[in-house]
């Protein structure tokens, strides 16, 4: 079967656009797909630093409250066994102040802080207290 003349020169003038349209469109999957790889990277290790930071917090909460001699010490041991490092912990008074890093894992390099603080519940929240059951019975 033969093409009409004019449908034909039409057909020929367009040799080559379907492959060249096929690699820009290749190439926007190829950036809307690193992008989403990256952010699911950062979301995870976002998800990871909040972890790590309240853990470390209630362990380094919890070595001040018994009279450990180095909070902040078992917060950096409690972080890095959660993939963080201890950037930043202070105590203050009984409660306890921890920020940790987590690398992204990402080629852009850095990496993704949170903070915690950890510290015995005010007394006015405790269920046993008559505070709290005053509290309690309050509620909805």
């Amino acid at each position: 079967m033969t093409l009409p003349v004019r449908l034909r020169d039409q057909v020929a003038g367009e040799n080559g656009s379907a492959p060249a349209a096929v690699l820009a469109w290749g190439g926007v999957l190829l950036s809307v797909l690193a992008v989403l790889a990256l952010t699911g990277q950062l979301t995870v290790a976002q998800a990871r630093a909040a972890t790590a930071a309240d853990l470390a917090a209630l362990a380094a909460a919890d070595a001040a409250q018994v009279g450990a001699p180095s909070p902040c010490g078992v917060a950096a041991q409690v972080a890095e066994r959660n993939g963080a490092s201890l950037a930043r912990c202070s105590v203050l008074g009984q409660d306890v102040v921890v920020t940790v890093e987590v690398p992204t894992g990402s080629r852009l390099g850095g990496g993704v802080r949170d903070t915690a603080r950890a510290g015995p519940a005010p007394a006015s929240t405790l269920p046993g207290t008559p505070e709290g059951l005053e509290r309690q019975e309050g509620a909805p």
